[in-house]
């Protein structure tokens, strides 16, 4: 799955009657290698997950989650969900990415100034970023709501940053544990 787990289709504890695992099945089931082409952008491959014996017993839809992924010069991603039945069904989706820093002190999280956020680490209270920029200093565990496209990762100590690009997203999860959990 391109290294990054895939959650799919519910984010968090099963919903009730809560017969499947925490962030739902896509990250722990065997994908099927669609494709595989070496293009411009660099190598580009395509990988789908549909509706098995297994995730009927978590979840009764007839779905298709397809996850594209290019590395070159630059690291691109898709994840897209179609819903291949006759019945609608709610499902949440996302790339669980977690990225390595130098330093957690001394990053910081540029681009969510100004979005609302529910706190889960304060009894999810909302709040607002108000800083130009985040820095983390202790356990964080928020979901930013109508994110812009674009936030970035400055990290000085490594002397990068990461941009990380969404569309057709409309929140963004800045979590980080501070100590080591279970």
């Amino acid at each position: 799955r391109g290294g990054v787990p895939v959650v799919f289709p519910w984010f968090g504890p099963c919903p009730p009657p809560g017969k499947g695992p925490q962030h739902g099945f896509a990250r722990t089931l065997p994908w099927s290698l669609v494709s595989v082409v070496d293009g411009a952008e660099g190598l580009t491959f395509v990988m789908e997950l549909g509706p098995s014996e297994a995730t009927r017993a978590a979840w009764p839809h007839e779905f298709r989650v397809r996850h594209e992924v290019t590395v070159g010069r630059r690291l691109q991603m898709a994840l897209a969900v179609t819903n291949t039945g006759s019945t609608p069904f709610r499902a949440e989706a996302a790339l669980h990415t977690y990225f390595s820093v130098s330093d957690v002190r001394q990053a910081r999280i540029e681009g969510l100034t100004g979005c609302e956020y529910i706190d889960k680490v304060d009894g999810f209270k909302r709040k607002r970023e108000d800083g130009a920029s985040l820095s983390l200093d202790g356990e964080t565990d928020r979901v930013y709501l109508g994110t812009p496209g674009t936030v970035t990762i400055v990290d000085d100590g490594f002397g990068r940053r990461v941009v990380v690009e969404a569309a057709g997203s409309a929140s963004t999860v800045v979590w980080n544990p501070w100590e080591t959990k279970g």
